[in-house]
């Protein structure tokens, strides 16, 4: 492999202003690779240019007049704009304009597409981190039977909204694994077989995905196709909070989530097919019903087990783990598996709330909160007038995502915090 030039961060659009000149023309195409939109339309300076662009897909080219124009993208079929932003397109040269999450909004980001062949019997590939939740990044591309464990990366700390240079890999089929930054057993995303063939020039891009760990792919062909590699796994744990110390046993038919517990206790994620197929969980040696459980591709979930050891109830959470928006903010939410309390529980950090109410079972909605050391958190219910559990000096790092669980029994709460992400 060959690197063909340094690391490079590649803008946002920044607005500049809107029109075209007649001088000549350049061509323009999108690229939909959000995951929530839909399929989106896409305006310049506010007339209707491509409709209906779904998600995954990209447009055929547009011949656009070379100059500078504003854009919009839009929901299809409606009023509503998601982003309005502005490219500059030069005569004779053909763009390929993204548009993709960035946390709950929108952002783009275009290329030229004037990358010149490769050596004879290599492809051109480069990396373009557009998950921004997923935070920096590796990129392994190896023979499909590689040892992840002995490989060298192709692309390391890769950041959001970053792309790599293009690096020559010799024609072939190749296995590409994504990992967080220096860590090989933190895997993103896995595409088992992906072809390249001879002088193929192709940008891997990374999307987003709900959970926020987890990332999608999309090769995006220089003037050609797009394929989608959408993330088959979820990444879930196990809470085990049944009444008495009971035992909490799981598994699937690949193995990926088999676990015993001992209530109360927290488990750690673990990577899952999204399928969950063959999911069993018993307490005590007794089998729940698990037919109504399920997780969606690219999510992080919890799968709660808890309530009295003679009746347990078993359901799963779906976790939210994207970084805070603001960079010096950390998120908390709080979970209820307080069993014997007949009533709700809320957090409170330093006097403030951040979470209310919650009923037994219940989740509240994360809540983001200024990070740092010495920070107060009380537990209390409207049943007491003394709180259920304090501690005054709890350290939550900027950037990372905080669940509080609330288990044991209401006489002797077992409070765990634990770090999602």
């Amino acid at each position: 492999m060959t690197w063909l030039g340094a690391l490079l961060c590649v803008p946002f659009i920044a607005g500049c202003g809107g029109g075209g000149d007649s001088g000549g023309t350049g061509n323009v195409r999108v690229l939909n690779a959000t995951h929530d939109y839909g399929a989106i339309d896409y305006y310049t300076s506010d007339t209707l240019v491509l409709s209906g662009i779904a998600e995954g897909a990209v447009s055929s080219y547009q011949s656009v007049s070379e100059g500078s124009y504003t854009f919009k993208f839009k929901p299809a079929g409606t009023t509503t704009t998601a982003l309005s932003s502005s490219m500059t397109v030069s005569k004779d040269t053909s763009y390929t304009l993204v548009a993709y999450n960035n946390g709950s909004t929108m952002s783009s980001t275009y290329f030229a597409d004037t990358q010149s062949a490769p050596t004879s019997g290599t492809a051109a590939l480069r990396v373009f981190n557009g998950a921004a939740a997923a935070g920096y990044v590796d990129v392994y591309v190896t023979a499909p039977d590689a040892d992840l464990a002995t490989s060298t990366a192709t692309a390391s700390s890769v950041a959001s909204a970053s792309v790599t240079s293009f690096v020559e890999i010799t024609k072939g089929t190749y296995r590409i694994r994504v990992t967080g930054y220096g860590d090989k057993t933190d895997l993103r995303l896995d595409i088992p077989s992906v072809t390249l063939s001879d002088q193929q020039i192709t940008t891997l891009m990374l999307t987003s995905t709900s959970g926020g760990v987890l990332v999608n792919g999309l090769l995006v062909n220089q003037g050609g196709t797009v394929t989608a590699y959408k993330n088959a796994n979820a990444r879930v744990r196990v809470v085990a909070a049944v009444s008495g110390n009971a035992s909490v046993v799981t598994g699937t038919t690949d193995g990926s989530l088999n676990s015993t517990l001992l209530s109360p206790t927290v488990g750690t994620y673990v990577t899952t097919a999204a399928s969950l197929s063959g999911l069993a969980v018993s307490v005590n040696g007794t089998a729940l019903d698990t037919s109504a459980l399920a997780v969606s591709t690219g999510t992080d979930a919890t799968l709660l087990v808890y309530g009295d050891a003679s009746a347990p109830k078993v359901k799963l959470l779906a976790d939210d783990n994207s970084p805070a928006t603001v960079s010096s903010n950390a998120k908390i939410r709080l979970v209820n598996l307080l069993n014997g309390l007949d009533g709700t529980i809320s957090l409170s950090a330093d006097y403030v709330s951040v979470g209310d109410n919650v009923a037994f079972g219940g989740v509240s909605t994360p809540t983001a909160l200024t990070a740092g050391t010495g920070i107060r958190l009380e537990l209390t219910t409207p049943l007491r007038t003394t709180a259920l559990y304090t501690a005054t000096d709890v350290t939550l790092v900027a950037q990372k995502v905080y669940t509080l669980f609330a288990m044991g029994d209401a006489s002797s709460p077992v409070v765990v915090l634990r770090k999602d992400r």
